[in-house]
């Protein structure tokens, strides 16, 4: 089997799952999806939000960083975690309790595709830092719900790439088929990774927004200037140009973006220059 006859036959397999609701897409942690539920409600006290993430050692741990990080300006450190809900606030709560679960699908026991899933990862969460620096700097956006979005815009390249390892142990051990190099690797998880993300979001009953920058990831709202969605997909193209990526892409392409996006969103050199400055050492740190 040829690589393009095996890509096509993927696509369908894929695309017939995800018409079918036989994909298997993960379950958010069952923690984190009540935690997030309860940070909407109106009338939630915060006792009960930290007594179930407290559940979670790898959440508690996640929260108490977030918390006593120099991003916040805290003199004194937060040793709880009701000190460190109290301080970060239900927004921030809400984005890191997103991020830990994410993060769970970013993750891989083989050692072929856990090098990929890092830098995946990587870009991910770069994006994310961008938009939400972004959206403080225009101040018309909300900040977590465009790191939020940033964060998710891939968030269908990791279940694509365990398919392709479920795919390898099956087609390979039964075909002459040389398997497909890291290159070829990505380019097909860059193909299919939307329509796997759309399925993701709906079933996770994500934003609206993270839905539209996954369908909508190359093509600004003009309509909508100054929205979450655009502000992601500048953020996108901005970490693609400099070098905080994953994969092949166009560079002319992702210029122009730049270029458009920056027109859209008001933003002149300066303050591209001051936000993208650390973005590199963040995104490393954060996502290790």
């Amino acid at each position: 089997m040829e690589i393009e006859d095996f890509k096509a036959k993927l696509q369908q397999i894929v695309l017939a799952r995800i018409e079918g609701d036989r994909l298997g897409l993960p379950a958010m942690p069952s923690i984190s999806a009540r935690a997030i539920e309860l940070t909407r409600m109106p009338d939630v006290r915060i006792g009960d939000i930290v007594a179930l993430v407290e559940r979670d050692p790898v959440t508690t741990a996640s929260v108490l960083k977030v918390a006593n990080s120099a991003a916040l300006g805290s003199r004194f450190q937060a040793t709880g975690m009701l000190q460190a809900v109290s301080r970060i606030g239900l927004e921030k709560l809400r984005t890191i309790l997103m991020q830990v679960s994410v993060r769970q699908i970013f993750q891989s026991r083989d050692r072929r595709i856990s090098d990929a899933f890092r830098g995946l990862w990587r870009h991910s969460v770069a994006v994310a830092l961008l938009a939400r620096d972004l959206s403080l700097a225009l101040g018309e956006v909300d900040p977590e719900a465009a790191y939020q979005v940033g964060l998710l815009h891939d968030v269908g390249k990791p279940v694509v790439a365990i398919m392709l390892l479920e795919a390898e142990k099956t087609i390979a051990s039964k075909t002459k088929l040389e398997w497909m190099t890291a290159d070829q690797w990505m380019v097909i998880v860059q193909e299919l990774h939307r329509p796997v993300g759309r399925a993701l979001v709906r079933k996770w009953t994500l934003p609206e927004e993270v839905l539209d920058a996954i369908d909508r990831c190359d093509d600004y709202d003009s309509a909508n200037r100054v929205s979450v969605g655009n502000v992601a997909r500048f953020a996108n193209a901005v970490c693609k140009q400099r070098g905080l990526y994953t994969g092949q892409f166009d560079s002319g392409a992702v210029d122009v973006l730049v270029m458009i996006g920056r027109s859209l969103l008001g933003i002149d050199d300066d303050l591209i220059e001051k936000i993208v400055r650390d973005l590199d050492e963040r995104a490393n740190e954060l996502a290790s």
